[in-house]
């Protein structure tokens, strides 16, 4: 399992909300990783097969305010 925190986003003015959205590219194979987000933090994880091993996975985040 591959586990991310990524930094605060603070908005202007503070008082607005902040919401983060993920994007995650699929696997070379086409599967897609099982992903759970909690907070700015998000872990990602695939337990099918092997596939995904010596792969760069790109994870997009995007910031709604």
């Amino acid at each position: 399992m591959l586990s991310y925190t990524h930094s605060t986003v603070i908005a202007d003015p503070v008082y607005c909300p902040v919401r983060y959205e993920y994007t995650i590219d699929s696997l070379a194979n086409g599967g897609t990783p099982v992903t759970q987000t909690n907070d700015r933090q998000i872990d990602i994880y695939y337990d099918a097969d092997l596939t995904p091993l010596d792969q760069t996975l790109t994870v997009t985040v995007t910031v709604i305010s």
